[in-house]
């Protein structure tokens, strides 16, 4: 079997091994998967140069092959940036300490799941992630929006819990008073 690598053209075949983790392929989205699969042409007549790029359709693919030790600096520039340890983020993300710690080191590739919540949670520019162009975050007012939430939601419970605690100690002084009168 050809690594995708060496050759230029592009079957039915191989779109399945793309897909596969067989060569570690990770694209920045599955536009090129969609236009392959509404391609009503002669898919070994796609033609892929050497930067692995292809018109389909008029549209202009192409095809990743991110290098782990990039990945796994960006993962932890990202996570240093949002000043989060690896079990903070692992709770955030759901998942494991072990997995962030993996990830940034190399050790293993994200997952497509990791990259959702990534992108939910933390506003991370999966693009960015992915080719290390264009900004880290896809909008910083969300993650401004995210925090100022929080920071509601934190001063609501504080003040919830400072009502309730007021309310146990008037509970227990008068209780104490009660045991004086009897």
């Amino acid at each position: 079997m050809n690594n995708p690598k060496s050759n230029k053209y592009i079957s039915a075949l191989n779109i399945d091994k793309i897909r596969d983790k067989d060569y570690n392929m990770h694209k920045a989205g599955w536009d090129l998967f969609s236009a392959l699969s509404n391609f009503q042409g002669d898919l070994s007549a796609i033609k892929f140069d050497d930067n692995f790029e292809a018109t389909i359709d008029g549209y202009q693919h192409k095809i990743y092959f991110p290098n782990r030790d990039d990945l796994a600096a960006r993962c932890k520039t990202f996570r240093k940036a949002i000043n989060l340890t690896q079990k903070q983020m692992a709770f955030v993300v759901g998942t494991t300490q072990q997995t962030i710690y993996q990830i940034e080191t190399a050790k293993a590739l994200p997952s497509f799941i990791w990259g959702l919540n990534m992108v939910m949670h933390f506003d991370l520019n999966l693009h960015w992630f992915v080719t290390g162009e264009a900004s880290m975050f896809t909008s910083r007012d969300l993650l401004e929006e995210n925090f100022n939430q929080l920071k509601q939601e934190n001063k609501k419970l504080k003040q919830d819990l400072q009502r309730k605690n007021k309310m146990i100690d008037i509970m227990i002084n008068n209780k104490c008073e009660k045991c004086y009168e009897v």
